[in-house]
């Protein structure tokens, strides 16, 4: 990369996986790569989109949380780490236990297709819809710790 762009200082690549190590600089937090500098993601620009479409209505109004809808969400796709499938099966397990309203779709397979009618993943549109009237988001690893929900949740209220 570095032959292509020779006056760039700082180049962040996608590595989701963390598995280059040669980068100074990453787009993701990785344990296992220690002493490397790291930007957070922040919010997928699709989510961010929809997010600025949906609050520059003349109605829109944060809720607070005593007036939403959902006491949290579940919108995942188990494929990308273990410790989904397993939240998956709790949550379906679980669900009308309680006199808590969720909102829960979580994709068997995780696909960049985004907001294709092909694929069990929600359009970006109601997603962001479902997270503005949630009290909470549950944000579940994937390759990495981290993950665009975390920003997306917190620009959600």
């Amino acid at each position: 990369l570095k032959c292509n762009y020779p006056q760039c200082k700082i180049m962040v690549t996608n590595d989701e996986k963390c598995q280059a190590k040669q980068h100074d600089v990453r787009g993701y937090y990785s344990a296992g790569i220690p002493n490397k500098a790291y930007l957070p993601l922040g919010p997928r620009l699709d989510s961010w989109t929809s997010s600025h479409k949906i609050q520059s209505s003349p109605q829109f109004f944060f809720q607070p949380p005593s007036k939403r809808q959902f006491a949290f969400n579940a919108i995942f796709s188990q494929n990308t780490d273990m410790g989904r499938q397993v939240l998956a099966r709790i949550i379906e397990e679980q669900h009308g236990k309680s006199n808590l309203t969720i909102f829960k779709t979580m994709a068997e397979i995780w696909t960049q297709k985004v907001n294709s009618p092909h694929t069990q993943q929600l359009h970006t549109d109601s997603y962001m819809e479902v997270l503005l009237d949630s009290v909470f988001t549950l944000a579940p690893a994937g390759h990495n710790p981290e993950c665009y929900r975390l920003f997306e949740a917190v620009e959600a209220g």
